[in-house]
């Protein structure tokens, strides 16, 4: 084999090194020191296209431009510089030479070695062609691309399709197709938005704002700012390539503009021939997807197009069962409560699975107004609640007169809409009208937040459902009424048994005194002899001491005798009282100075009264008694002490509701209300509070006849007494006595002593002969003449026989003539003389009360001496 020319055999001297050179495949080119070629290889000629002798022994003789463009000339300086290089593949393209031939890959590689000094001797570049290496590997990629390209198509098809076959919704479906799509354009942001052209409103279904995935939108624009044109309503793209530069663009478009976005597409979305929506997307950049792609994309659409139509449909269908299964249910919850406000509540509960609303609200309508009962999301419910609202706005009498609900796209802009309270931020408002059986019962309004709410299958929706609340709310009104009346009822059958009670105890007590009455009258006879001869005694009988104190004795156990005998009438209503004017207030307010001497110091008595007079027409012995009967039973109810009050009120019964006791009559009464806080008392005591004789103290503590007595006293002023007590917590005695409105006048009784009498004829009438004995005596000792009868009959003889009687002293109860006639007939024959009735209890006679007989004078049995000669004294 040749050496190389020029000498530079040197550098290699090994033959079989130089054949390797030679022989190689791969081309080979060697500089010196100084960078001139010394050596190239045939492999090097074939590739560079060059022969040996044009390029030996030059500087950087070949493709020297092309080198420096490629870069590669600047890497084989560094190398002659002693620093390692890495050269990457280049693209020699040998026309831009001058050359002939096509394009070709090319790999090259620098070495170089050195002197023992470590200067670079020789730089070796080695050059290998790779053309078809690189056309493989590139065919390679490009097959790779396309598969990557089917892979991401069949795998966002196949997404979107299970999206489908998984019978999600609308707005799930496009997130996964938009999400998925965007992945595939690598669009910058993206949306999909469905047209409602009734609304005449563009709905953002789904939307990809920064590149970080897609969601869903509740995002709303008129149909008007989206860019819908003729090509596009017939299924062209719209495209714009520039939207930085572009002017006048449509409002929806001006959001990407304003992001600093460049190219836009919009591709439309058809189902069934009708175009629902579109899928926009935009990039930064003004470069536009493949045909391949965008062809792609347009199919997706379409498939997507039909599957969000079919979504809806089927959540439309699904809409229909539930909105039909919740007025199911909403009728069966509101069958479980007729509590009006827990069923108005429960409506506005159950309104919200039926219908989305912010807040809303229910009035009732009554008295030409509507009253607030129930509201739901209202922030302060005072505004609304038990507030009453008039009825002359604009929709309320359109919804009034249509019976229609009535829809307000945006409420705010509307003149018609009546707000109040917290409505300002109110857009989306619907008033129904709740009518039952035709008639208007009240009114429902629901309210949204945000515009155009509210379309007309939400009215479709709401209507059977105010039906439904409507009826619930007139039978929970029906409900109440019915337990109103019931209650009614019952409280009149309580009242009713309570009058019953009452009558049964007063006819039970009236029986008591009626027998209580006979025994008193019999033994009043039988006192006044007692007490008569007693005191007849006293004044003739010389007696010792002994016996005068013993005779005494006898006169004070009559006399105490005479006191329950007293109480026993005084039950009975049987004993002779004289009624005058009597004011309450200072009457009391004398009777407490005698009750604060008389109670112990540890019970504090008070008298309240409001303004007014409080007189009655009594006796004021008797209501003297009445009241210290029911301090003595107030006392003993407090013994650690406590408060007896007595409170005066007046009373004016008008209707037969306001009557607070059987057998009350309308008129004015005056109300004595006498309270302690005692120890109480239970119910059955409290039945038999009235009734003689009986008593809770133990034997020789009382008699039983101290309330006893005050009910007489009570019914005998033609009043009413009843009781409340409560254990542990007071009693409480009410008294009702008749109003006086007359003018009251002071009345003097000053005492006298014992008058006598001047001898006149004085007839004694008494069936009783011991009692007949010892009046004639008493009256022969007061110097009178004295003839008698055993009866009226008797009396009448006597009259006739004897013209110069005086006075008559007649009993009342007499065989065959009693007292009464005796004194209808002296009325008639002898009107000249006068009469004085004796009776231990008041008698009637056609009704009309003894004391009611103004011209018959009377004396109480057992009467004293001095009280016979004051009565006799006063007639005469």
């Amino acid at each position: 084999m040749d050496q190389p020319a020029n000498d530079f055999s040197g550098s290699f001297s090994d033959e079989n090194y130089w054949l390797l050179i030679e022989e190689s495949p791969i081309g080979i080119e060697i500089y010196d020191e100084t960078g001139l070629l010394r050596h190239v290889n045939k492999a090097w000629e074939k590739i560079w296209q060059a022969n040996t002798a044009d390029v030996v022994g030059k500087f950087n003789p070949l493709h020297v431009e092309q080198m420096e463009e490629k870069g590669v000339l600047p890497l084989i300086q560094k190398a002659f510089a002693g620093e390692n290089v890495e050269i990457p593949d280049i693209e020699f393209d040998p026309a831009a030479s001058g050359l002939p031939g096509r394009k070709r890959w090319l790999r090259s590689h620098v070495y170089h070695t050195k002197h023992e000094n470590g200067a670079v001797k020789n730089v070796v570049v080695m050059t290998e062609d790779i053309t078809e290496r690189k056309e493989a590997e590139l065919k390679v990629q490009t097959n790779e691309l396309k598969y990557r390209s089917m892979t991401e198509r069949l795998y966002l098809l196949h997404e979107i399709h299970r999206a489908i076959l998984s019978m999600r919704s609308s707005s799930e479906i496009a997130v996964i197709a938009l999400d998925h799509l965007c992945w595939f354009v690598h669009c910058k942001m993206s949306n999909l938005v469905l047209f409602d052209y009734e609304k005449e409103m563009l709905f953002v279904l789904a939307a990809n704002e920064n590149g970080d995935g897609a969601k869903k939108s509740d995002a709303a624009f008129p149909l008007e700012d989206f860019p819908i044109d003729t090509d596009f309503a017939n299924g062209e793209n719209y495209l714009m390539f520039d939207l930085q530069t572009a002017v006048a663009l449509p409002p929806f478009m001006q959001q990407y503009q304003k992001a600093g976005c460049k190219t836009f597409i919009s591709v439309p979305l058809f189902a069934y021939e009708e175009l629902i929506g579109a899928i926009n997307m935009v990039w930064d950049t003004p470069e536009m997807l493949l045909t391949e792609n965008l062809a792609f994309v347009e199919d997706v659409c379409n498939q997507l197009a039909v599957a969000l139509q079919q979504a809806h449909l089927l959540a439309a269908e699904n809409q229909r069962r539930r909105e039909a299964e919740t007025l199911r249910t909403v009728t069966a919850a509101f069958a479980t409560t007729l509590n009006l406000e827990q069923l108005l509540n429960l409506i506005l509960e159950q309104l919200s699975h039926v219908l989305d609303y912010d807040s809303a609200t229910i009035f009732l309508y009554e008295n030409d107004a509507l009253r607030g009962m129930a509201c739901r999301g209202i922030h302060s419910p005072e505004t609304v609640l038990n507030q009453l609202f008039p009825v002359d706005d604009d929709l309320f009498l359109y919804a009034l007169q249509q019976g229609e609900p009535v829809c307000l796209a945006d409420a705010g802009k509307d003149p018609r809409f009546f707000g109040w309270g917290e409505t300002q931020q109110i857009r989306g408002w619907m008033g129904v009208p709740l009518l039952a059986h035709g008639h208007f019962i009240g009114y429902m309004t629901i309210d949204s937040y945000k515009a155009n709410a509210y379309d007309a299958e939400d009215i479709a929706l709401v209507k059977p459902f105010a039906g439904q609340a409507a009826q619930a709310i007139e039978n929970a009104r029906l409900y109440d009424q019915v337990q109103d009346h019931a209650n009614e009822l019952e409280s009149a059958l309580a009242k009713l048994q309570e009058t019953q009670r009452q009558l049964v105890q007063q006819e039970r007590l009236a029986a008591v005194g009626q027998m209580a009455g006979g025994i008193a009258h019999d033994f009043n006879n039988i006192l006044a002899v007692v007490v008569l001869y007693s005191q007849l005694l006293q004044r003739t009988a010389r007696l010792t001491a002994l016996d005068a104190t013993r005779l005494q004795t006898i006169v004070d156990q009559a006399n105490r005798a005479t006191q329950l005998i007293q109480q026993i009438l005084d039950f009975s209503r049987k004993s002779l009282i004289e009624k005058r004017p009597l004011s309450l207030l200072p009457f009391l307010e004398e009777m407490k100075v005698l009750l604060g001497r008389t109670l112990p110091e540890t019970i504090q008595i008070s008298i309240s009264s409001g303004s007014g007079l409080y007189d009655v027409h009594a006796d004021p012995t008797s209501m003297q008694q009445l009241v210290m009967n029911l301090a003595v039973n107030a006392r003993d109810a407090m013994p650690n002490g406590g408060h007896l009050q007595f409170i005066l009120e007046q009373v004016l019964i008008s209707s037969v509701d306001q009557i607070a006791l059987p057998d009350m009559h309308s008129g004015h009464w005056i109300l004595i209300r006498v309270k302690d806080d005692g120890v109480g008392m239970t119910s059955d005591v409290r039945e038999k509070v009235f009734e003689p004789f009986f008593t809770t103290k133990p034997p020789g503590r009382g008699t039983g006849l101290g309330m006893a007595q005050a009910y007489g006293i009570v019914r005998q002023h033609e009043g009413y007494i009843t009781c409340l007590s409560e254990v542990d917590v007071g009693t409480e005695f009410l008294i009702y006595l008749p109003a006086f409105t007359s003018q009251l006048s002071d009345t003097d009784h000053s005492d006298q002593a014992t008058p006598q009498g001047e001898n006149n004829l004085i007839l004694v009438v008494e069936d009783s002969k011991t009692a007949l004995d010892v009046i004639v005596e008493i009256l022969e000792l007061l110097n009178y003449r004295v003839v008698t009868a055993q009866n009226g009959q008797e009396a009448v003889e006597q009259l006739a026989a004897n013209p110069g009687i005086a006075v008559v002293l007649s009993d009342v109860v007499m065989p065959k003539m009693g007292g009464f006639a005796l004194y209808k007939m002296m009325q008639t024959n002898y009107p000249h003389v006068k009469i004085i009735m004796m009776s231990g209890y008041a008698q009637s006679h056609e009704s009309s009360p003894l004391a009611d007989w103004h011209e018959v004078a009377w004396i109480r049995k057992p009467f004293s001496i001095e009280e016979l000669a004051q009565v006799i004294h006063s007639v005469l």
